[in-house]
């Protein structure tokens, strides 16, 4: 492990420590400490842009962010964020079969995220397969 890819995991941590907890229990932060979470995020993926577990954490925040939106349009691109960043998690960690169910979870619901639930659902079948 670089100096680098260690410093990054331990920013990381509190912030994905935080996320983990959005939506438990009916805890929902600030709007100022979601704000400062997601920045946090976005400054560590410009240093750090293909580091699996930060996508993965930053695909977390999106997709809460998503169930807490109260307009339409925002909890649809939001959610769409978060299958990107998942997406992009994936790329760095293709074998990772829970980024591929959290990949489900993030699709949006009916016919529109149809596609990559049928493609996520496959590539776990694959990796069951392997095993």
């Amino acid at each position: 492990m670089s100096i680098s890819t260690a410093s990054t995991d331990l920013r990381l941590a509190p912030l994905a420590t935080e996320v983990s907890f959005w939506g438990r229990d009916g805890y929902q932060p600030s709007p100022s400490r979601r704000e400062q979470v997601a920045a946090g995020l976005s400054a560590l993926r410009e240093e750090s842009p293909d580091h699996a577990r930060l996508l993965t954490v930053s695909a977390a925040r999106l997709d809460r962010e998503a169930r807490w939106a109260t307009d339409t349009v925002e909890s649809e691109r939001l959610r769409d964020a978060a299958v990107t960043m998942q997406r992009r998690a994936l790329g760095a960690r293709p074998a990772h079969g829970q980024g591929w169910r959290m990949l489900i979870q993030y699709s949006p619901a009916g016919p529109r995220g149809e596609a990559t639930r049928r493609e996520a659902f496959e590539q776990l079948q694959t990796l069951r397969a392997g095993r």
